[in-house]
């Protein structure tokens, strides 16, 4: 039940799978026309999950961090699912660009800090 409300949270703010909204968009997306392209969800569900149900959950970190998509082509999907670790630096490791569309930039993936607040 907890899973549902923390994609729940992703739709309430807009980003659904068939509108694709997110602000961040990898490279790729911007720059190749006609790829398939794929929301992903910067933190895991389970890391959230799991924050979620342990002791004193940071709420608003948690739906903050619920929030955080970026739109992928679907290799960049593929390389990505194959990750074990969670969060943006996820990006970084599988060599995927990620730009800031309401700012027009493109963002440092290797600070995770960064795109959370962005």
């Amino acid at each position: 039940m907890l899973d549902a409300a923390l994609w729940q949270v992703a739709f309430a703010s807009g980003n659904t799978q068939s509108k694709f909204l997110g602000p961040y968009r990898s490279e790729a997306v911007i720059t190749q026309v006609g790829l398939k392209i794929q929301r992903d969800h910067a933190h895991r569900r389970a890391a959230l999950l799991s924050e979620l149900l342990g002791p004193s959950p940071d709420l608003d970190s948690i739906i903050d961090r619920a929030l955080c998509c970026c739109i992928v082509t679907e290799d960049e999907h593929r390389r990505l699912a194959a990750l074990t670790i969670d969060g943006w630096e996820r990006y970084a490791a599988a060599g995927i660009v990620v730009y800031d569309m309401r700012h027009g930039r493109r963002m440092d993936v290797g600070g995770a800090d960064d795109l959370a607040r962005a």
